[in-house]
This record gives C-alpha cells, structure tokens and sequence, in this order.
C-alpha cells in the first residue's frame, strides 16, 4: 500500500524511521528505457529535505543529488529486502500532475 505524504510529513517521517542509506537507480525509474547506454546506481548516507522551497538533497562526501519541486512524496508501506520504496513526485506547484517522478531505496 503506498501513503501520500507532503514534504513536512516526509521530513518527520524521516526523522522517526532513521534511515543510513538511500539509494537511486536509474533503471527503478518509470522513465528508464532499456535500450538507455547509461546506467547509474549511486547511495548516499546523509539526507536534507527543505519545506521551501521543496527540495530533497541526498549527500556523499562532496557528491549531491537534489531533487527540486517536490509536490509530494509516496512511501510504499509493504516491505521489500531492498528496502523501503520511496517515489518523489516533482513539478511545478500550480501544476495539477507531476512531470516527472524518482523513486529511492531508504534502507536502515
């Protein structure tokens, strides 16, 4: 089952679950196609998350993946050996649907 949050109730729910790792991989990505060249797995340890404007900010070292305009968050509540199954749903805020979706591994 997948719950909608807002970004606040993402950030709290964030600060109880204490997530170690998140991870991104092009290929989990609605958009990815396989005939794509490109392929990237990257896992970072340190989050940020921003209420205004909407911004996740995942961190490693020096390297920074941000994800901007973030209209929502849905988290998969089943569970998975991957982890927990997070998609950021970004666009523009007066927009009625989103433009492009990112999903993430959060694991403990």
């Amino acid at each position: 089952m997948k719950k909608t949050l807002t970004v606040s109730e993402f950030k709290k729910y964030c600060e109880k679950e204490r997530f170690t790792r998140i991870v991104y991989h092009s290929e989990n990505q609605e958009w990815y196609q396989c005939a794509d060249p490109c392929k990237v797995e990257m896992a970072f340890p340190a989050m940020e998350i921003y209420e205004n404007p909407n911004i996740l900010y995942l961190k490693s070292g020096k390297n920074v993946l941000c994800l901007d305009r973030i209209q929502c968050v849905k988290v998969d509540t089943e569970s998975s050996v991957l982890g927990t199954i997070i998609t950021v749903l970004c666009g523009d805020f007066g927009a009625k649907h989103y433009d492009r979706s990112y999903t993430l591994i959060f694991q403990k």
